[in-house]
């Protein structure tokens, strides 16, 4: 009867500057920093039930529609204004994440970046009155 003998490779010493860099995060990963989509502005990001995030922009001088476009969308149903709210304060990476929400999530998110958005609105007229 024969037996093998075995030998243990020696382990490999690896060096700490060879180990792989973790995948960067995309769009909708918790640890995806939205402000790379909004350069300059500021940005609220939401959680989804699910774990993904969405980040929007406030809606200042840059996005706020002119006074003639808010004039036709008060004649819009809620559902058209809140789109076209969306529309004007997510970046195309943004809509693609939000895209696949239910409808729990889509109107949590609205809802807390409406709220965000009058906060930042009220102390951007105040720091302005000063």
């Amino acid at each position: 009867m024969a037996t093998a003998k075995t030998k243990k490779a020696p382990e490999a010493e690896v060096a700490v500057d060879d180990a792989p860099e973790p995948p960067a995060a995309q769009p909708g990963d918790p640890g995806f920093d939205w402000q790379t989509e909004y350069p300059g502005e500021e940005v609220f990001v939401f959680t989804a039930a699910d774990g993904r995030t969405v980040g929007l922009a406030a809606l200042n001088d840059k996005r706020r529609p002119k006074p003639g476009v808010l004039r036709k969308l008060r004649l819009q149903n809620a559902v058209e204004q809140m789109w076209f709210v969306l529309e004007r304060v997510a970046s195309e990476k943004a809509l693609e994440v939000s895209d696949d929400f239910d409808d729990e999530d889509y109107g949590g998110m609205f809802e807390a970046w409406s709220q965000w958005n009058q906060a930042i609105a009220g102390e951007s007229s105040r720091s302005s009155a000063s």
